[in-house]
């Protein structure tokens, strides 16, 4: 009554289905089936591995018929793109999932995810202190507004009064008068390496 059918392969085929032969009640369907070539999604991605920077997108998918007409990336962070080979910058680190949805031009379609292991250090550091003068004790806090790191980096900080800090965005007291020098250093998951005056 309701037949599973396996086509052989790519082609045209007519099939008829016949209720009730030789009946008043008997009718005929006529059905006709294209099966397409297959599609396969594919794509690379390439990176610094150690600074960040854009990652690149290459689409790598396959159709068996004319073309792909439709590209649909999900970049794991809540961003997207329709265009065939795009870049992404990422302003958090992670092992980040990235989908790409291919459609030809007989709306067969395919879906591949990849997993992307983005680790950099920032290329530039950028810190914001929320002064550069106090009167002692001073309470200072030294806003890291540097991407993409989390709380997987080892992140050093010098006061420069001999005390250190170990947080993303520390506070820090100066209790003795005097001109300081802050260095802070960063170090990726994966060994890299940025620091900065």
């Amino acid at each position: 009554w309701s037949p599973t059918i396996n086509f052989p392969g790519v082609g045209e085929y007519d099939g008829t289905l016949i209720l009730n032969p030789g009946t008043e009640c008997g009718d005929t369907a006529y059905i006709h089936v294209n099966i397409f070539p297959s599609i396969e999604a594919d794509f690379t991605f390439d990176y610094d591995t150690c600074v960040a920077g854009p990652v690149l997108f290459t689409d790598l998918s396959t159709t068996g018929s004319c073309c792909l007409t439709d590209w649909n990336w999900e970049f794991g962070d809540g961003d997207y793109s329709n265009t065939q080979n795009p870049s992404h910058i990422y302003m958090d680190p992670g092992d980040i999932p990235v989908r790409l949805s291919v459609r030809d031009t007989n709306q067969c379609s395919d879906v591949i995810i990849k997993s992307i292991k983005y680790f950099p250090v920032p290329a530039l550091i950028v810190i914001s202190p929320n002064s550069f003068f106090g009167c002692e004790p001073a309470d200072i806090f030294f806003n890291n507004l540097s991407f993409p790191i989390d709380t997987t980096y080892d992140i050093v900080w010098d006061f420069g009064d001999g005390a250190q800090g170990f947080d993303i965005s520390p506070w820090h007291t100066y209790n003795i008068p005097g001109i300081y020098t802050v260095d802070v250093s960063i170090t990726s998951p994966i060994g890299c390496e940025i620091s900065d005056s």
